[in-house]
């Protein structure tokens, strides 16, 4: 079960921990420009990704991480930096690196034969699903409110935990149905085919055909 003030905790520690590795990062290579004007012979001007790619690779910060059967897609970056979404087979071979270049990115989830990320814009939450051949983006869904977590049920349905509302989302990403839960989730988790999402209102488990709702009162 995964708790909204948790989750505001743990991106606290991310934000921390990426100041950290920034300026470590800045003094490491303030310090190699420096032995490049002494002359030396390691320094070498080669050409460079751009700062998200930069900062996700040498980041340690892992935000989210799925598992399946093809293998593990991987979320490294932090707040406020466009993240790297990484596929390694089974074997560990990266497969696939995904640039993040419209939001910042904060959960994955991983199908069998595409990937989904979560990513906060300007405008509210995005949902975008790509494929894991080559990255290319099969559809994209856009919310105005805050989008808090991901999950696969059966049938290569998908459901987005949201603040207000929770949406089941079919395999081309149209909304099969949406439920209200009328204020912010408790809690929330996933379990093997359905959503389970607590609520002052009591229980419910959100399947692909439909919701079972368990009021505890």
């Amino acid at each position: 079960m995964k708790y909204p003030a948790v989750l505001a905790r743990r991106r606290a520690l991310f934000c921390a921990a990426a100041a950290l590795i920034v300026l470590a990062a800045a003094i490491a290579f303030s310090m190699r420009w420096k032995g490049a004007e002494a002359g030396d012979g390691n320094f070498s001007e080669a050409e460079r990704p751009g700062y998200g790619n930069t900062f996700a690779r040498l980041s340690s910060t892992e935000l989210d991480a799925a598992h399946g059967a093809a293998g593990t897609l991987r979320l490294s970056g932090a707040d406020d930096c466009l993240g790297l979404v990484t596929f390694c087979g089974e074997d560990g071979e990266v497969k696939l690196e995904w640039h993040c270049n419209t939001g910042t990115p904060y959960a994955v989830e991983l199908g069998e034969d595409r990937f989904y990320v979560l990513l906060e814009t300007e405008t509210g939450g995005q949902l975008r699903c790509l494929s894991l051949a080559d990255g290319e983006e099969l559809w994209r869904c856009e919310s105005a409110q805050g989008l808090c977590d991901l999950g696969l049920l059966e049938d290569g349905t998908l459901c987005v935990i949201g603040l207000e509302s929770a949406l089941v989302l079919d395999a081309q990403g149209v909304t099969v149905y949406e439920y209200e839960y009328g204020s912010q989730p408790l809690g929330w988790g996933f379990e093997a085919g359905y959503a389970v999402i607590i609520s002052e209102n009591g229980r419910v488990e959100l399947y692909a055909e439909g919701e079972r709702v368990y009021n505890e009162e």
